[in-house]
Order: C-alpha cells, then structure tokens, then sequence
C-alpha cells in the first residue's frame, strides 16, 4: 500500500515561466536547497540526502521530505549531526556530483 502511493503522487513535472527558463524535475529545487544550505551558512552547514514524496494533491504542491543528512563543518568535533554527518568530506561528496541546474542559477547560487 505504501508502494502504491508513493507511485501515485511522485510525478514529473514542467514549470515554465514568461520566457524560455523552465524547471524539468521538483528535484531541482531539493539540490538546489542543499546548495543553498552550504552557502547560507558560510560553508559550515550543508543538508542534503532530501527523499521523500513531492505531493501534488497540495495547493500549492509540497514536498513531504523525511530522513536528511545534515554535515557540519566542525573541526573539534565528529558526528556532530548525528552518524550521516560526515563533515567537510560529506560536503565534497555532495558538490562532487551536484550539477547546478536553473533553480541554483536563479538563486544565484553559482
């Protein structure tokens, strides 16, 4: 029954806008939140690893987000967050596959 419903509401969607920006996946915006964490904290604090249900029975449609990883940039402490904190090296994983797309650009984030 869970299958089932996260099925039905995790859908692909297309946000256009008056020119020719566009938004391809919800997901966008969750990698470009966990850039925004990084940078809006100075480079101490990045959240990331955000899965869960973008729900769009919801006026306007939200994200529903469970179990992130938050890695802090401490250099007297490890864990501080928890076992998935794994500091400034969790930090360089992230970027090391994050890909800005036009919801960082928007931001200017990049």
């Amino acid at each position: 029954q869970k299958d089932n419903y996260y099925s039905q509401h995790i859908k692909q969607h297309e946000y256009n806008d008056s020119t020719t920006t566009s938004v391809k996946k919800p997901s966008d915006y969750l990698q470009a939140f966990s850039h925004f964490s990084y940078l809006h904290t100075g480079g101490k604090v990045l959240v990331c690893d955000l899965q869960g249900v973008y729900n769009t029975d919801m006026v306007p449609p939200t994200f529903e987000l469970s179990d992130p990883a938050i890695h802090y940039a401490s250099d007297k402490r490890d864990m501080v967050y928890g076992r998935t904190d794994k500091g400034r090296k969790g930090m360089q994983l992230f970027f090391n596959t994050h890909k800005c797309t036009r919801v960082c650009k928007l931001l200017q984030l990049s």
